[in-house]
């Protein structure tokens, strides 16, 4: 299984580094500096080398968690989900003593936001969904969450490749007026639906609860547009059985991103169909909405000596 934190932990070996070259350039100011500026030099640091160990700790933490995960995937064992549980409070623990330390060096505060958020979504977007799916016993539906994640972590810098967060509209209403039952088969109807849309080499899996996450490989932003909304209009008119004489409908929210157009790793591209999925739902929902365009900052050149 390749290394789904590849993308976080590289962002956390960036700013460890950049931490170590700061460090070392304390130290070398120290030598040319007053008295007064020894002292204001030596607290900075004695910051520095704290926000080194906090930027360590950082890493162990994030790998810890999906080390963790792996071991649940194979074993379905409740320890291995503790170890992630803790793992997560460390890391939000370490999270918030460097943003209390780091005030005076933006780049490691922007640095640590970066990590954090990209943290957060691989847990969204596949812990808990796998938990979860351990925990329902639906090897199907690991395997599926595993593929998903393996198509989206081999693909090259410049292959192109959609996402799609598809979200069944007012799901617990549905749930609460025919009942769980009635639930399961919407679910079911769904992805029937689902599969009758996707292409022969997409990939769709259950991304928790009523949400469904799906890759479609090889694809500009118009044709990945164009099968979400066929997505959405046969979800609509699709009338779904419930008991002799009732029947109903549901309806999906759609949110796309696209790479390498929109963004290039897979983190990111998750973030923004989860972004654009909240934008179709607050618009009114049973839409598709596309991702937005993301730009990395340049990072400024270095003073030439």
């Amino acid at each position: 299984m390749p290394s789904f934190l590849a993308s976080i932990r590289g962002r956390v070996s960036l700013l460890v580094a950049g931490m170590a070259v700061l460090a070392s350039v304390v130290i070398g100011i120290g030598y040319l500096a007053t008295e007064q500026e020894r002292i204001d030099v030596q607290e900075d640091g004695r910051t520095v080398s704290e926000l080194y160990d906090l930027a360590t700790q950082l890493t162990d933490a994030i790998h810890d968690q999906e080390a963790a995960i792996d071991d649940h995937l194979v074993l379905a064992s409740d320890e291995a989900v503790a170890r992630y549980r803790q793992s997560v409070a460390i890391e939000d623990r370490v999270a918030e003593r460097i943003r209390a330390d780091a005030g005076e060096f933006p780049d490691v505060m922007d640095a640590t936001a970066s990590i954090v958020g990209t943290s957060e979504t691989w847990r969204l977007k596949f812990a808990e969904p796998a938990i979860e799916a351990v925990s329902s016993g639906s090897r199907e539906r690991i395997d599926r969450i595993i593929q998903l994640e393996d198509a989206l972590a081999a693909r090259t810098e410049t292959e192109s490749v959609a996402v799609l967060m598809i979200d069944l509209d007012h799901f617990k209403d549905f749930n609460d007026r025919y009942g769980h039952p009635a639930g399961d088969e919407a679910l079911r109807v769904f992805a029937g639906v689902l599969r009758s849309c996707l292409r022969e080499g997409d990939v769709a899996a259950r991304d928790g609860g009523e949400e469904f996450a799906v890759m479609l490989p090889a694809i500009d932003e118009a044709t990945a547009a164009a099968i979400a909304e066929r997505i959405r209009s046969r979800t609509e008119s699709t009338v779904i059985s419930l008991a002799p004489g009732i029947t109903d409908r549901i309806r999906v929210s759609i949110g796309i991103a696209v790479a390498p157009v929109q963004a290039q790793d897979r983190i990111t591209l998750l973030r923004l169909a989860d972004e654009a999925l909240y934008r179709a739902k607050q618009a009114g929902r049973n839409r598709v909405e596309p991702g937005v365009v993301v730009r990395e900052r340049k990072r400024p050149r270095a003073a030439s000596a």
